[in-house]
């Protein structure tokens, strides 16, 4: 194959990471200036006015695992999320999948952000939401150092090169000095695993842990 097709993988079960602010923040690290307005609008409004957390390391996010299939591999229970009793990648999942121009690729720790309050980012980063069945890619991460989740209610990343605040949902800097740019869409399908692989049986998938 002369294009390489990359996968993710959004269901209930790849549970949060993250709940609320669950570190103390930075001692002295300078909050972002230059709030977009859209951020007194939010929730919560102060979002901008409060520094980074400070970014303790996840192994998910920083050294992430792919493989062709999750055949043979069984989810700890502590990772499924509410009602949701799955031991592995069904059929009939949802997932999200975009094909890139190039060689093969694998997922390295500085182009992705893996499984963060029930989403899943895979270069190009990807997210989505399983109970509406919706997803959207952008193109280049936002985050050329490591992101760290600022409130996992209204996802929000800090951009450890230039100090500025991403909204997952507006796609967007809210904040900082690359506040009102945004994020490239790039075309995405949304689908069923077995719909996917049937397409593209070459796709590399994230592997949950174990």
């Amino acid at each position: 194959m002369d294009r390489r097709a990359f996968l993710g993988v959004c269901t209930a079960g790849l549970a949060g990471c993250t709940v609320g602010s669950v570190r103390p923040p930075v001692a002295g690290f300078p909050t972002p200036e230059n709030p977009d307005p859209v951020v007194q609008h939010g929730f919560p409004g102060t979002v901008c006015g409060d520094p980074p957390k400070p970014f303790v390391g996840i192994e998910a996010i920083l050294e992430p695992a792919v493989g062709p299939s999750w055949e043979g591999r069984n989810v700890s229970e502590r990772y499924h999320f509410g009602y949701e009793i799955w031991s592995g990648l069904s059929d009939d999942a949802f997932v999200i999948g975009v094909e890139r121009g190039g060689a093969a690729r694998r997922v390295s720790g500085t182009d992705a952000v893996f499984r963060v309050t029930g989403h899943l980012w895979q270069p190009p980063a990807v997210h989505g939401f399983a109970s509406v069945q919706a997803g959207r890619s952008f193109g280049a991460s936002a985050s050329s150092g490591d992101a760290e989740v600022r409130n996992s209610g209204n996802l929000v990343l800090y951009d450890e090169a230039n100090g500025s605040y991403w909204s997952q949902l507006l796609a967007k800097a809210i904040c900082g000095p690359r506040a009102g740019e945004r994020l490239a869409f790039l075309p995405s399908s949304v689908t069923t695993w077995a719909e996917w692989r049937a397409a593209h049986p070459d796709s590399d998938v994230p592997l949950p842990p174990s």
